[in-house]
């Protein structure tokens, strides 16, 4: 195994070992949550996110993303970065501030905005972050964000249970927020013996590797929560809870996948960038990897949508079910060429991220046209009619940059028959087995939805005659932990 490829391997460890105990915080916390708030709750503290997203976004300048990609490392290429993230944050606080009457009138609910006022300023405190995490990644060290991470959300996490059980109030998450602030920005230092200083001197070359992804990032923002924003007019703090709620649920374990392997994926493939074929071949392998687990994801939620609501949100969530399922799959779907992203921004087509980001954004206001009427379901359909055309066009793209769509289908085959065969077998489940508790259901949903999967995946990969995949990599690692295999 080559020094990218352990570092790849080392690096989605770690990232997976984080996202997934931050989303199994998380959704330990929704679960205790949903017994003291209500789906208005968490529409208000969407209806502020919301608006400072959309302000965040056009104040974009992808520090970060410049730092890593540039093979330079001097103090002053750091500062300039760390500067430049922190005059980001004061122009989007003082936006923020002077936008909250306005997001007030748009969402009717005055609730929004001392809540817009107290996370404006949260995003200022959070920004003077030590940028020490970032350089260890860029040397291919990925555990310090780990420790970060784990410890400032678990800290989040009690502090938030805490409030909520006292306040019975939005204010519980807000102030969760910003005890994750905190103990970050504190971490950060504690942790890493960089300190930033600021510096103006580069900032010019920064931006100009960042003003495409700016234009990207602004398309790509109005093209995932565009729906928030129709709904957030249109409907109520209810209403706007219960999609966030499913919206979130449904993409987590296919986002919480992916993400922390292409996070992952983007430095090690730019430290490649000399050696096409072999960075394509890493590509490929990884993005199969991911397809074997967001796939079957995607197609078992939506399969034990009813029940899983039923045990995890309580009855007074029930209206979540049928937008979960949608947004269920959606994510598999969305996550099928989800590394493409990666390699454009690593060969340096950002030109090409911002067109296809507004390409997307225009697809969605098409279906959101014809299906917004539908309410709550119709944007949700709208997005995962939107996630099949653009898919399409991905693949089209990473064909014209080398990408080539056979060995696509070459990593998919396996994963795409074995979800399909689960589908059938969880599908004709209610038909075998009568059911007396949610819970019952759900586990036996879920029992027979792995075994099926992982038998069928095994069963083809054995007539393929064993074609180098992820198969290969579990079988070397139960040889390697003395395991028999015959």
């Amino acid at each position: 195994m080559s020094r990218y490829s352990q570092a790849l391997a080392r690096g989605t460890m770690l990232s997976v070992v984080l996202r997934w105990f931050i989303k199994g915080i998380g959704l330990l916390s929704t679960i205790i949550l949903a017994r003291f708030l209500t789906p208005a709750d968490y529409g208000v503290m969407v209806m502020a996110t919301l608006v400072i997203g959309l302000v965040e976004i056009f104040f974009f300048t992808s520090a970060d993303t410049a730092l890593l990609r540039n093979t330079d490392s001097s103090d002053s290429l750091i500062n300039s970065a760390w500067t430049l993230r922190l005059i980001q944050a004061f122009m989007v606080a003082s936006v923020v501030g002077a936008l909250t009457p306005l997001a007030g009138s748009y969402f009717r609910d005055d609730r929004v905005i001392p809540v817009m006022l107290v996370l404006g300023f949260g995003i200022v405190f959070s920004a003077f972050a030590n940028i020490g995490p970032v350089l260890a990644r860029k040397n291919l060290d990925f555990g310090l964000e780990v420790k970060i991470g784990i410890i400032s959300k678990s800290i989040s996490f009690v502090v938030t249970v805490i409030a909520a059980y006292t306040l019975r109030s939005y204010w519980a998450l807000i102030i969760g927020t910003y005890a994750g602030h905190i103990s970050g920005v504190w971490l950060s230092y504690r942790l890493h013996p960089f300190r930033p200083r600021w510096d103006v001197s580069r900032l010019r070359e920064l931006w100009s590797f960042s003003q495409w992804l700016l234009v990207s990032s602004i398309g790509n923002f109005f093209g995932r929560k565009l729906d928030e924003l129709i709904l957030g007019r249109i409907g109520t703090a209810q209403d706007l809870g219960v999609y966030n709620v499913a919206s979130e649920i449904g993409q987590t374990v296919t986002v919480e996948i992916s993400a922390p392997v292409n996070r992952t994926l983007f430095p090690v493939l730019s430290s490649m960038q000399n050696d096409k074929s072999a960075s394509i071949s890493l590509f490929f392998t990884t993005l199969g990897i991911i397809n074997t687990f967001t796939i079957p994801v995607g197609v078992g939620m939506c399969l034990v949508a009813a029940p899983f609501v039923q045990v995890i949100l309580g009855e007074k969530w029930l209206a979540v079910i049928p937008i979960l399922q949608v947004f269920a799959i959606m994510g598999s779907i969305r996550f099928l060429v989800s590394p493409y992203y990666v390699w454009l921004m690593v060969i340096g087509h950002s030109k090409k991220l911002a067109m296809m980001s507004w390409l997307e954004l225009l697809i969605f206001i098409v279906f959101t046209t014809i299906l917004y009427e539908r309410g709550v379901l119709g944007l949700a359909w709208a997005r995962l009619l939107t996630t099949l055309v653009t898919v399409t066009i991905w693949i089209r793209m990473g064909y014209s940059v080398g990408l080539s769509p056979l060995f696509l289908l070459k990593v998919l085959f396996r994963p795409i028959c074995a979800s399909f065969v689960m589908g059938l077998v969880l599908w004709y489940l209610p038909n075998m087995f009568e059911f007396s508790q949610p819970y019952i259901e759900l586990l036996i949903f879920i029992a027979f939805g792995v075994f099926s999967y992982v038998v069928t995946l095994v069963l083809i990969w054995l007539l393929m005659k064993k074609p180098n995949g992820i198969e290969w990599s579990v079988l070397n690692w139960m040889r390697k932990q003395n395991i028999n295999i015959k």
